[in-house]
């Protein structure tokens, strides 16, 4: 369940314990020692981001056991002589190029799958100035959002004019790192749930956030709460990435609305009216307590503009620790001279 684990080294590694890598967010995978399967084989089970497999020494291979996979675009197999379970199940599978005859027949011919991919801001000026819509390295660029269309091998999104994001529309996009709604004032229910790769949710108006809107979104860390005023039961259940949250605007936090938060440590929201009697004697006139908010995880509401000064804000940015290194490093070089300096001159 690491979900934002999404790189590692796997050079060494022949064998892998039960469902040792379940639900972790790895975009490709690529084991070069094995030529067992059934070694590694418990290893592929509900990798929802994961669209290439790279298998250079293993010799059989049995589909079946990527099935809980529901992305898994491209697999390399160059030396496979048997492929177990080779139905219509997967028509869609496809293998490189250099893979063996064995596994290339009846299917059709690939380079692996693009897996990381970026708004490119010369397509973002053309759709603003010229409205030109388009999809481009598995990002759309777009004015407003077609619910018609198949969206679940996007990685990006960036609708420039849409207001509202309607009911499931991007429910159980597994692949969606980073959505981009500049204009966007309200999140229907369900809207993101259940995209457990999305990192990042933008948009400069956002409003209104309906019930589970954004549930199991794992990763979720890069979100503005700034102008967000409406918030709904279970919004943000299991969005685990959150770690500190500032809502200027919320009066309410409805029940259940960040539980299961785990790695929430605070929230600020100056305006946060507590109507319970219970909770108003657990949080005190200046904020400085905790408090169980509505049976969520341990949460501490801060009833002022004065923000706790948290070591690491996000997991990814590791700032403090970083400049600690370089003053110990620093420090470190000074000294050496220092000691250097004091033997030359004694």
């Amino acid at each position: 369940d690491c979900y934002c684990l999404r790189e590692m080294c796997f050079d060494k590694v022949e064998r892998t314990g039960f469902r040792s890598l379940k639900t972790c967010g790895f975009k490709t995978i690529n084991l070069p020692k094995p030529t067992d399967f059934k070694k590694i084989q418990d290893s592929f089970y509900h990798l929802y981001q994961l669209e290439d497999i790279d298998l250079p020494n293993i010799t059989s291979f049995d589909i079946d056991q990527i099935r809980s996979c529901d992305n898994i675009n491209v697999i390399r197999l160059p030396k496979a002589t048997e492929l177990q379970n080779d139905n219509d199940a997967y028509p869609d599978l496809k293998v490189t190029a250099d893979s063996s005859q064995t596994a290339k027949k009846d299917r059709l011919i690939s380079e692996f799958v693009q897996t990381d991919c970026q708004l490119d801001k010369k397509r973002v000026r053309e759709l603003i100035k010229q409205n030109i819509s388009c999809e481009h390295n598995r990002v759309l660029y777009s004015r407003q959002l077609d619910t018609a269309q198949n969206h679940k091998q996007l990685k990006c999104i960036y609708l420039s004019h849409t207001t509202e994001i309607p009911d499931s529309a991007f429910h159980e996009h597994y692949l969606l790192n980073s959505a981009c709604c500049p204009n966007v004032v309200k999140v229907c229910k369900h809207g993101f749930s259940q995209c457990l790769n999305l990192i990042h949710f933008y948009s400069k108006r956002l409003y209104v956030v309906e019930r589970q809107s954004f549930y199991f979104c794992n990763c979720l860390i890069k979100f503005s709460f700034q102008n967000l005023s409406q918030l709904a039961k279970q919004s943000f259940v299991f969005c685990s990435s959150f770690v500190n949250i500032s809502m200027p605007l919320v009066e309410e936090i409805p029940e259940g609305c960040f539980e299961n938060c785990t790695g929430l440590l605070q929230i600020v929201a100056p305006n946060v009216k507590i109507n319970n009697r219970e909770q108003r004697q657990k949080v005190e006139v200046d904020g400085d307590s905790e408090t169980d908010y509505s049976n969520d995880a341990l949460i501490q509401i801060i009833k002022s503009y004065n923000e706790l000064k948290l070591q690491e804000q996000f997991v990814d940015e590791f700032k403090e620790r970083k400049l600690f290194r370089t003053l110990v490093s620093k420090n470190q070089q000074l000294s050496s001279l220092h000691q250097k300096y004091t033997k030359t001159h004694r």
